[in-house]
């Protein structure tokens, strides 16, 4: 008999006990999205994530499969200042190939919209790189294209 895989959706704070399980995940990322940023080493900003947790300005969702992290998904919330609604500005997602199985990456996706919506959140942004663009799942979730935004690196 296979014991069955238990995949969970939660809001976590910023710990430190995150950042050591977010690292490896955050460096695997780095390396499947490749382009301008393959090469650069990733560094989690702790104290500046851990201000913005702090004021309320930080949202990390987390996918766990059986308690082992797998995905993660995070948000700066600001006050949009042309528009004066909360907006939530996608920072980073990334789910591990092995829990991309099933449906589990859209259904992390609109999970973590609900969650925001309930935050009183009216814009989401989230951004999709070329070279792992996944905007035909943001299309089904309801997403508009809005913008295309360009990166340069400058040393």
């Amino acid at each position: 008999m296979v014991a069955e895989s238990l995949i969970t959706f939660q809001r976590e704070c910023f710990t430190e006990q995150l950042e050591l399980e977010l690292l490896p995940l955050a460096q695997e990322h780095n390396q499947e999205i490749g382009g301008v940023v393959s090469d650069v080493s990733v560094r989690i900003p702790r104290e500046m994530y851990e201000q913005l947790d702090a004021n309320g300005f930080l949202r990390i969702y987390t996918i766990r499969e059986n308690g082992e992290l797998k995905g993660y998904n995070s948000f700066a919330v600001m006050l949009h200042p042309e528009y004066a609604h909360l907006t939530a500005q996608h920072d980073a997602m990334f789910v591990h190939p092995s829990a991309r199985n099933g449906f589990n990456s859209m259904r992390f996706l609109r999970w973590c919209d609900e969650q925001l919506k309930q935050d009183g959140i009216l814009f989401v942004t989230q951004n999709v790189t070329v070279e792992k663009d996944y905007s035909a799942i943001l299309k089904r979730l309801g997403y508009k294209p809005s913008e295309t935004i360009y990166i340069k690196r400058l040393n």
